[in-house]
């Protein structure tokens, strides 16, 4: 798949088979990181979606997609956003940082 935003034709990500139904997930105005000045540009997204796909998605079965995006919305916004250690924040979750740093 192409980023619509360029006429470089640069890749949005290297995908295999089974990922290409996020990939297409295109929405006009979004941002891509686009380009070959630096090739860690989607590096953070990707390490996100394999965390998701390795602690979450793979461990279950979803009979419907309303199940997995309840499924996946609550694993990143009760677990990973507010109690998962993460290695940028110091292995301290997102909680335990800003209480750090706000007191």
């Amino acid at each position: 798949m192409f980023c619509p935003l360029t006429k470089l034709g640069c890749p949005i990500s290297r995908t295999s088979g089974r990922d290409r139904a996020a990939v297409s997930v295109y929405r006009p105005g979004s941002v891509f990181a686009c380009g070959t000045e630096n090739c860690y540009d989607d590096a953070v997204a990707e390490s996100f979606f394999h965390t998701l796909k390795t602690e979450e998605v793979y461990f279950q079965q979803y009979a419907t997609r309303a199940q997995a995006r309840a499924s996946i919305f609550e694993y990143i916004e009760v677990f990973y956003n507010r109690l998962r250690c993460h290695s940028t924040l110091g292995y301290l979750s997102p909680v335990e940082f800003v209480q750090k740093w706000a007191a």
